[in-house]
């Protein structure tokens, strides 16, 4: 039954194909960019979202001296240890800071636009790095030895082993110094931190970019006032306070004062344009299912014969129910397949329009793919069950008094005034994510 089912789906294809094409073809368009911003928008608002003490980091913010009102993601290199031992909250810190690189040098080949950072090696008790060849931690106990990122030793060493390498780096505020490769540490997904480069912090560490692990239980605002209290130094003498920002705001940046600073080796996002993207992507798949709608109008008439015709030929209300069911869901899911073959295709140039950071395999991720499958499921199912139901048990005179005329000439008029609204939002959205 299911195979004679499915020859009349793939004949009434055959015979309607242009039809068939161009709705397959718009459907894949409208899931593609429907994917791809959903997956963007998850992907970016579970920045480290692997990350076991999440919920018990902070950032360490200050006043910021220069600007009234403003805070900066600044510690003086002393201060962090000196919180430690005063309050039994904190577990854990870790400083970082950037090296200030021009460029690096290695044999006769120069490399610009270096992100260079330094970091205590309690850099692990934080994020989970992991090295394809040598010890990251024994790096950050040495500050003459460096860790290069996968991505920036294959741009340097190509498929030479980077390790005892040594490479010149030159630092706007210190000079020229070499430094030798002890590790390579493997790409890591959703990272907060990006680097070519890391090293180990040296005695004379000014300060930098502070991270506090607190004790499971603890309250950031408790610990704020106490370290307040206690008149710790500031960069606003008397004046400033310290601030304890949580893990999860560091990534998202808002406009106003209150927004964590741009720093260059911190990934951030703005919260708008994740938020325009979901939305764009809601609305760019009510268009394509408006698109699907108005095409299937034109033909239900021919659909409503056709069942009529199988009705008298012995075929049941069951299996025209099958029929129409499976033509909606087959046509989605094949259009979810080409929206993923739409997607690898366009995925670099969106993820340097966005600068994200997405590739094809985060679509099949946990994190991903069951939202994906319960989207297209429900999307399949869903028109499948209602069109199923309602044209195998409506008559074609009723459907001629219903929605043949002026009635269908509404419909469609509704439908077409939805899509130029939708257009009029899409084209603010995209004017508001440009600026």
């Amino acid at each position: 039954m299911e195979l004679f089912t499915l020859k009349l789906i793939t004949r009434s294809w055959w015979r309607n194909k242009i039809f068939f094409f161009i709705s397959l073809l718009s459907l894949s368009i409208g899931l593609a960019c429907t994917n791809l911003l959903l997956t963007f928008f998850i992907y970016e608002y579970n920045i480290e979202s692997n990350l076991p003490d999440k919920e018990q980091i902070v950032c360490l913010q200050q006043d910021a001296p220069m600007q009234e009102g403003a805070k900066v993601s600044y510690a003086v290199g002393t201060i962090p240890a000196l919180l430690k031992d005063k309050f039994a909250e904190i577990e854990e810190y870790v400083r970082i800071n950037t090296m200030s690189a021009q460029y690096c040098k290695y044999n006769t080949e120069v490399f610009h636009d270096v992100t260079f950072i330094c970091a205590d090696a309690s850099l692990l008790c934080f994020f989970d790095y992991q090295t394809r060849t040598g010890n990251l931690k024994e790096v950050l106990i040495h500050p003459d030895q460096v860790a290069v990122s996968e991505e920036f030793a294959q741009k340097m060493f190509g498929d030479t082993d980077p390790i005892d390498k040594h490479i010149d780096v030159s630092m706007s505020d210190n000079g020229n110094k070499t430094y030798v490769v002890k590790a390579v540490i493997k790409a890591r997904p959703q990272s907060l931190l990006r680097f070519d480069l890391i090293t180990g912090t040296e005695s004379t560490f000014w300060g930098g970019f502070t991270l506090l692990k607190l004790t499971e239980g603890s309250s950031p605002q408790s610990l704020a006032d106490k370290i307040n209290n206690e008149s710790i130094p500031t960069l606003l003498p008397g004046e400033g306070r310290y601030y304890l920002k949580p893990f999860s705001e560091i990534y998202f940046s808002t406009s106003g004062k209150t927004s964590q600073e741009s720093l260059s080796y911190i990934r951030q996002s703005n919260v708008q344009l994740l938020y325009i993207c979901l939305l764009s992507a809601f609305l760019i798949f009510a268009m394509a299912c408006f698109n699907y709608t108005n095409m299937n109008l034109s033909r239900t008439l021919q659909q409503l014969k056709m069942i009529h015709i199988e009705k008298l030929m012995g075929n049941t209300l069951t299996g025209i129910r099958k029929q129409l069911f499976g033509d909606i869901f087959l046509t989605v899911f094949f259009a979810f397949i080409l929206s993923l073959l739409f997607i690898s295709d366009i995925l670099p140039y969106f993820n340097g329009l966005l600068d994200a950071h997405l590739h094809i395999g985060f679509f099949f991720s946990t994190q991903v793919l069951p939202w994906l499958l319960l989207f297209i499921l429900i999307t399949a199912i869903a028109p499948g069950a209602y069109i199923s139901h309602k044209l195998s048990r409506i008559s074609l005179n009723e459907y001629k008094s219903r929605y043949i005329g002026k009635s269908k000439s509404i419909l469609i008029a509704w439908l077409m005034c939805l899509q130029l609204v939708i257009s009029i939002g899409l084209l603010f959205a995209t004017l508001t994510a440009n600026a």
